[in-house]
């Protein structure tokens, strides 16, 4: 690998450090919240990256805050990222328009930083795209991947970065059965097991589920072990198709943007919920919406994330209460971001909740070419008006 910066520009002081608009409440800390939206420019893939900081509890409603981006430059496609505060990790990919390319690059970027660069950190053992990253124990978990040349036997299916020691950790044994691309990943209420469910037959059409078997793997003693047989709901995304979000010992998907379904391992009982007409802009306002960024906050709340118009993102907080018959939704919070064009939200990841100090250099920065664009874009109206 080249010791060079992943090319790119750092356009702002992340709002990770500005103070929320909400009220205290009894935790008053907010979560870093950090999100991707990718964009075409002349036959390019760039990636524009943003920051907002979210309340588990806070009004309703509140007044809509401009945001910027704090990164944009071209990554990997394909790629995967992972957050351990203070920094977001781009783990493998492929080479932009080239199917068959598999990557073992790894990179990672400093949001504290007031020159924000993707820095490459030590490459992984086996090339891979479209992986599950996990962070269980403070390292990242690296499983799987996927491609259409993807073979467990050319690769290691699990491998683990070391933050501390900036290197890849070999790992004894893979899981007992390939993973492949039919697989469920999670971290559960216990965050030094990772819990995996693979594939084991074909859908039974009859029940709608899918034959599996869930393992668990011991992050410390480096182990695994296979604790159930269970069905698994056919909707339930498997490899990189769905992300799951855990909440205790419950597993979370969205199978549709506005479908969202639950599976506790413990009483192995699945839930649905439906999130369409709960005032949710970006669901309600379109017959065909596109899928939210999703996340946990805490105990039962979670977010929702995604573009509203061609200046306007949304975060939407919602309570999740389970029952025994169907999850019951309801909204806690909305909260609106003005920025420039921005396009459908990609990836969201946790920083957790802690401070960060950014110079007022790349505010200023980032200021200035607001400023440079809106001149632009007035420009351009006028032209049209006088054509």
């Amino acid at each position: 690998m080249e010791e060079s910066t992943m090319p790119g520009r750092c356009l702002t002081r992340s709002p990770l450090d500005e103070s929320s608009h909400c009220p205290p409440t009894i935790d008053s800390s907010p979560y870093d919240i950090v999100f991707r939206m990718p964009i075409g420019n002349e036959g390019r893939k760039i990636s524009r990256w943003y920051a907002i900081k979210v309340l588990a509890d806070c009004p309703l409603q509140v007044d809509s805050e401009e945001i910027f981006p704090f990164w944009e430059g071209e990554l990997p496609d394909a790629s995967s990222f992972a957050a351990i505060a203070p920094h977001l990790y781009c783990i493998g990919g492929r080479r932009y328009l080239d199917p068959d390319s598999r990557e073992t690059d790894a990179y990672k970027l400093d949001v504290t930083r007031p020159s924000k660069e993707w820095i490459p950190v030590m490459s992984m053992n086996s090339p891979r795209f479209l992986c599950n990253i996990l962070v269980a124990d403070g390292k990242l978990h690296v499983l799987a991947g996927d491609s259409s040349i993807y073979s467990c036997s050319n690769g290691l299916e699990l491998e683990v970065f070391d933050p501390l020691t900036q290197k890849w950790e070999e790992v004894p044994d893979d899981p007992p059965v390939p993973l492949q691309s039919q697989f469920i990943s999670a971290v559960l209420e216990d965050p030094t097991r990772i819990v995996v469910a693979t594939q084991t037959g074909p859908c039974n059409r009859i029940s709608d589920t899918i034959p599996s078997t869930f393992y668990a793997y011991d992050v410390r003693c480096r182990s695994w072990e296979k604790f159930a047989e269970r069905e698994l709901d056919t909707r339930c995304p498997l490899g990189h198709l769905g992300i799951t979000v855990t909440a205790g010992n419950a597993l979370y998907w969205l199978t549709e943007p506005t479908e969202l379904l639950s599976y506790n391992i413990s009483q192995d009982l699945w839930l649905e919920g439906n999130l369409k007409g709960l005032g949710i802009s970006f669901l309600d306002g379109y017959d065909d919406p596109p899928f939210p960024g999703f996340g946990h906050l805490e105990n039962q709340k979670f977010y929702l994330l995604q573009c509203v118009s061609i200046h306007e993102i949304e975060c939407v907080t919602v309570h999740v209460e389970p029952t025994q018959k169907e999850l019951v939704i309801s909204v806690v919070a909305i909260r609106k971001y003005v920025t420039n064009l921005p396009s459908l939200v990609s990836d969201c990841l946790s920083l957790g909740k802690h401070e960060v100090q950014i110079s007022e250099e790349a505010s200023q920065e980032s200021k200035n070419k607001r400023m440079k664009y809106n001149e632009e874009r007035e420009d351009f109206d006028d032209s049209i008006m006088h054509d």
